[in-house]
């Protein structure tokens, strides 16, 4: 029986893999899915083609949507996590004696905090970068670091500027992404629904289920102005028995 309904917004996405762990994928901002077909054309000796011949369909997903999930991006791209994570930070240091140090309070004072690299010192005024010199420094211009430990030229000794390093703390997670051989891929179920409340206050819902597909583009689009966005790409194949969807309507 076929089912007529209205339906608006961007629906879920729900995806499973083979080991039954469910990955949220976020708010959905948008959802599309596309089928196309590749035909073959018979021309003859006149402009339309004598026969036109299916031979072959794909179906593919594509979903954007604004909420950051680390375990579906590990699973995609085989990463390994082990305790402990790195952020970058930018202090702002008015040099006493030609010398400052990145301490734990700067950032909050973080269980295990530690220094790992220097990653620049800029004046506060301007921008200007000064340049890094393990040896005997220029009275203006240049600074070295040893550990967290800052040193600028004499006639910089009260010179406000920008210093930005490379921290680690026991908190967290940090997961290695290795190359992997050609062939290796995880494979995953895909539920996508959608469902409004019509005009009569009854509720329609339409639900795709995918048994199998593959992720071949997993994109992260950050901006100024707006949210943190995820696009994937999702395409659909046959499962063991044949199956590549089912479709359920109410």
């Amino acid at each position: 029986m076929a089912v007529f309904g209205k339906y608006a917004g961007s629906g879920s996405l729900a995806l499973v893999d083979a080991n039954s762990n469910a990955y949220g994928v976020g708010v959905i901002q948008s959802m599309s899915l596309d089928t196309k077909g590749e035909v073959r054309e018979l021309i003859g000796s006149n402009k339309m083609p004598v026969l036109v011949a299916d031979v072959g369909r794909k179906m593919s997903l594509t979903c954007k949507f604004s909420q950051y999930s680390s375990a579906l991006l590990d699973v995609w791209l085989g990463g390994t996590n082990v305790s402990g994570s790195r952020f970058v930070s930018t202090q702002s240091k008015t040099a006493s004696s030609s010398a400052f140090t990145v301490t734990t309070a700067d950032d909050g004072s973080p269980t295990g905090w530690a220094f790992v690299a220097d990653l620049g010192v800029n004046y506060a005024v301007g921008g200007q970068p000064l340049t890094y010199n393990s040896g005997t420094l220029a009275a203006t211009g240049q600074y070295k670091n040893t550990a967290g430990a800052y040193t600028l030229g004499s006639g910089d000794a009260t010179a406000a500027v920008q210093v930005t390093y490379l921290w680690s703390q026991t908190a967290g997670t940090r997961t290695t992404f290795s190359n992997q051989a050609i062939g290796l891929s995880t494979y995953f179920k895909a539920y996508m629904q959608q469902q409004t409340t019509q005009q009569d206050g009854s509720v329609r819902k339409m639900l795709w289920e995918f048994p199998a597909v593959l992720l071949p583009s997993l994109k992260m689009d950050l901006k100024n102005t707006d949210f943190m966005s995820q696009d994937i790409e999702l395409s659909v194949m046959c499962d063991s028995s044949g199956v590549f969807a089912y479709r359920s309507d109410i």
